[in-house]
């Protein structure tokens, strides 16, 4: 029967919300809507990390990235181009886990504790260097939402 739960299943919470022939039943979901959800906010996560970490990180477009690493204690201008193409070439294998499928639960909660932790150095090192820091927490806010709609099994 449509809609009802028996002992051991769960409910799809992707499909309640958006109409799914399932009527949120994981164990009759077609993916129809959820896999096309999944896949569309997992490109755009992938997009958002292989934009900051290889073009603007590793290939230098964002020197901005450099002056806020520059900040950081035991960095310095000395080291703070080296380390943010190190931070770049990670959010690009991240970009690269997100894309070839792997964008389960435990992916999600490495990406939203990255992005804490590189806001929170930002904020706490190099906060007159960064524009707009409410728009930033926004920009985030929408990210992380993101990134978690592309996790595809939620467990």
């Amino acid at each position: 029967m449509p809609g009802v739960l028996r002992p051991g299943m769960r409910r799809c919470r992707w499909c309640l919300s958006r109409g799914c022939a399932c009527d949120g039943m994981i164990a009759r979901c077609d993916g129809s809507v959820t896999a096309t959800v999944h896949a569309v906010a997992a490109v755009v996560v992938a997009a958002v990390w292989l934009h900051q970490g290889l073009w603007c990180k590793v290939l230098a477009r964002a020197l901005a990235h450099d002056a806020i690493v520059a900040t950081v204690p035991g960095v310095g201008a000395v080291h703070a181009r080296c380390v943010t193409a190190a931070i770049g070439v990670a959010e690009t294998v991240v970009a690269a886990a997100v894309v070839g499928g792997r964008a389960g639960r435990r992916l999600a909660i490495a990406q939203t504790a990255l992005l804490i932790a590189m806001n929170a150095g930002g904020l706490l090192f190099a906060r007159d260097r960064i524009a707009h820091v409410p728009w930033m927490f926004a920009r985030n806010a929408a990210f992380v939402a993101a990134i978690w709609l592309s996790v595809r099994d939620p467990r």
